[in-house]
């Protein structure tokens, strides 16, 4: 943590040193907002694929990310139209048995953590 923080304390100085006099002066609201700690939401690395499996078989979607703290799989039964969450859907990977009315279903996952969250692509179940 002092590491880090000494790092941005010296971002922070080398940035001021080459404002121009006037810069400094000026209203800080006129330059926008200033985010020090950079974008800190997950990043997707690996997005899920379609899945095929026949009626009664386990379907396993799966996604990969950095910074993901929590996930959140969905699904959409109309194209992905509208959304809902799965209650059991709550890891990378999301594994259920498939039935003949989820073909065509889609699913989606939602990282989170502190700083925000991150929705993968849609992946299809036939």
């Amino acid at each position: 943590m002092k590491k880090r923080f000494l790092s941005v304390l010296l971002a922070l100085v080398l940035v001021m040193s080459l404002l121009p006099a006037a810069a400094l002066a000026a209203d800080p609201a006129d330059f926008g907002e200033l985010n020090v700690m950079g974008d800190d939401t997950p990043a997707i690395t690996a997005q899920p694929a379609n899945v095929t499996v026949t009626a009664g078989g386990t379907a396993t979607f799966t996604v990969t990310a950095t910074g993901a703290e929590t996930y959140q799989w969905q699904y959409s039964k109309n194209g992905g139209s509208t959304w809902l969450d799965s209650p059991t859907g709550k890891s990378a990977t999301f594994s259920f048995t498939a039935k003949t009315s989820y073909n065509g279903w889609k699913y989606r996952c939602l990282v989170s953590n502190a700083a925000g969250s991150t929705t993968s692509n849609a992946a299809t179940l036939t």
